[in-house]
């Protein structure tokens, strides 16, 4: 069989994880597939950016992760998510800044839906994530897709009388359904659904013949070509505040992503782990970005910035990391919750006359 791209312009990674994932499932069932790759050198280079050319030619490869994404990737156990979940969080957080709750439902919704697909799928090849952060139009997004039994034939163990992938669909979103209550509490997708609602996002759920969408406020059903497995797409504005106690029934969920900052003395971020280099603005507005979100999580707790092994700063990293935070707080409140640690003379002299020539700017 033949999949022919020749003539296409564009591609998305909630129409190609799908892709990619049901040819692997095809080759490992014994088909051959012949690709016929896009005739825009720039669309296949950004094939081989996203995972999806090593994906479709099964190479076992992944790419390195880009500034606002990480590529598709395969995974068959928890630890995979848990490191792919990292770097999609430092990515996010250095990328945009995020309103109250997203971050934490970000990380939420993201873990439920992977984590599914090994507690239910009955899965016997790898499953497929997918993120990417879209600051120019302030949204986040992630695709988790699968080739296993679909939602149909996993709730059929506990709803025994379901009659169509469609059913199966708009069960699962519901609060408490789940096909093993041992396993599970068959919160994760109604969970989700409700947080992309709180957000005024997008959410996909497409399992067999079955599709839900829920896009800005209104609700979708209906019957779609035929998915092996399942596949789960969520995207959610950054800029609105989600109000994560109301979406998850009184729940709040703490992050692993806070978690690695917080200390008995409050946030600790300490610079040199978080670059390479102190030179130019574009790494100073990322750590002020993810600085920013990790306040942000935590409005109560102290904040140290480490300086500690960083002997030559630039004018414009401090600039764009210290000195436009002090701007944007005030300096009372800036030195009254933030304060420097290890900073060299050199460094010191630096930070003192990038903050003082930016507040002197009107």
């Amino acid at each position: 069989m033949e999949a022919n791209f020749y003539s296409v312009e564009f591609c998305m990674p909630d129409g190609m994880a799908p892709f990619v994932a049901t040819v692997s499932h095809l080759v490992k069932s014994g088909y051959h597939v012949d690709i016929v790759k896009p005739r825009k050198e720039e669309l296949v280079d950004y094939w081989k950016l996203a995972g999806w050319l090593d994906g479709i030619v099964g190479t076992g490869h992944v790419p390195s992760q880009g500034s606002t994404y990480v590529p598709l990737t395969p995974y068959t156990e928890a630890d995979e998510i848990h490191s792919f979940l990292n770097r999609a969080l430092d990515i996010v957080a250095r990328t945009q800044a995020f309103s109250e709750g997203v971050l934490t439902a970000f990380e939420w919704s993201f873990y439920e839906m992977s984590d599914n697909v090994l507690l239910h799928s009955g899965l016997s090849e790898p499953a497929w994530l997918q993120m990417t952060s879209l600051p120019e139009k302030q949204q986040v997004e992630f695709v988790v897709v699968d080739n296993g039994r679909g939602i149909r034939a996993s709730l059929s163990e506990y709803f025994p009388d379901l009659n169509s992938d469609l059913e199966a669909v708009e069960l699962a979103v519901k609060r408490g359904t789940t096909r093993n209550r041992d396993i599970g509490q068959g919160n994760g997708l109604s969970g989700t659904l409700r947080i992309a609602s709180a957000a005024s996002g997008w959410m996909n759920l497409h399992s067999g013949r079955g599709q839900l969408r829920w896009l800005e406020d209104n609700r979708y059903a209906s019957t779609a070509h035929n998915h092996p497995g399942t596949l789960v797409t969520v995207t959610l504005p950054t800029h609105k505040p989600i109000d994560l106690s109301r979406a998850l029934w009184g729940y709040v969920p703490t992050t692993s992503f806070e978690s690695r900052y917080v200390t008995g003395s409050g946030i600790l971020f300490v610079i040199k782990e978080e670059a390479s280099n102190f030179g130019n603005r574009s790494t100073g507005e990322r750590l002020r970005l993810k600085l920013s979100n990790l306040a942000q999580l935590h409005p109560d707790e102290a904040v140290i910035i480490d300086f500690e092994g960083v002997e030559v700063l630039s004018a414009s990293f401090a600039d764009e990391f210290v000195a436009k935070l002090v701007k944007e707080l005030g300096v009372m409140r800036f030195f009254g919750r933030f304060r420097f640690k290890g900073l060299s003379q050199f460094a010191a002299t630096t930070v003192d006359n990038v903050i003082a020539q930016r507040l002197s700017v009107e």
